[in-house]
């Protein structure tokens, strides 16, 4: 969940995300109502959404091709989730904590993939940053402001194991 002040600083990237989905769904579907392979295109927005939000940026997965490494990216969450799914349940959720199964393998390679092509998306962000930098252009307004995290109480006191520490 977002705050307001947040949501009005991106609002002008999610209309512009949602106006190009549903320009994309209305090109896809034809004359027909039904649009194929709707699993991959609602994966291409929520990519292109949150990438909005995260990097500040388009992802580009609604240009003509869409970005290679988006896409990749997108397969990529698609078999974690289909291994993971494995992992959890069947005969390989006893295997996997002990010997390295296929499915385990085919995780830690997507998983591999995902954070290289996220790295690459945060590398080209903070580089266009420095530029910016460089430049004399602000990319914050906010720069010298610092964040406070709100903690919250518990209603109850917590049992004696754990208010020491772990080592002591």
């Amino acid at each position: 969940m977002l705050r307001p002040k947040d949501i009005r600083g991106n609002l002008d990237n999610i209309n512009s995300v949602t106006r190009d989905t549903v320009e994309h769904f209305v090109a896809v579907r034809g004359g027909d109502i039904e649009i194929p392979d709707l699993e991959v295109e609602l994966a291409k927005w929520t990519t292109e959404s949150v990438g909005t939000m995260v990097f500040d940026k388009r992802i580009e997965l609604y240009d003509d091709p869409p970005n290679k490494d988006a896409m990749e990216m997108i397969h990529a969450t698609m078999e974690t989730f289909a291994s993971w799914g494995k992992l959890l349940v069947g005969w390989e959720s006893l295997l996997f904590r002990f010997a390295m199964t296929t499915s385990y393998r085919k995780f830690c390679k997507t998983q591999d993939t995902m954070l290289a092509i996220a790295q690459k998306f945060v590398h080209q962000k903070v580089t266009e940053l420095k530029k910016q930098a460089e430049q004399g252009m602000s990319f914050v307004e906010n720069q010298g402001q610092s964040f406070k995290f709100r903690t919250r109480r518990l209603p109850f006191p917590l049992p004696p194991r754990f208010n020491r520490h772990p080592l002591i």
